[in-house]
């Protein structure tokens, strides 16, 4: 299409073509999260922070730390999302 051309039914029909394959385009494919921090985890849980903690303190829920950060892996998350309460 010349872009001079200020035919509107070509212009459309460029834009929709454009359209078309910018969609068409897939995503870039995330990797798997395989921890959460406890922000992360409280909110895909929607329980408070000091519940998360309990469950963890009782042992109740997996949790591993790397340096100050305590990370729940996401079998746990996923399990409790199921409502399976065995650890």
């Amino acid at each position: 299409m010349d872009m001079n051309d200020t035919d509107p039914a070509a212009l459309a029909a460029a834009f929709a073509e454009f359209l078309a394959a910018r969609s068409a385009a897939p995503e870039p494919a995330q990797p798997a999260r395989t921890l959460y921090t406890i922000p992360e985890a409280v909110e895909v849980l929607r329980i408070s922070r000091a519940h998360l903690y309990n469950l963890i303190n009782r042992g109740s829920v997996k949790s591993t730390r790397l340096g100050r950060r305590v990370l729940i892996p996401a079998a746990e998350i996923e399990r409790l999302q199921r409502g399976d309460s065995a650890a």
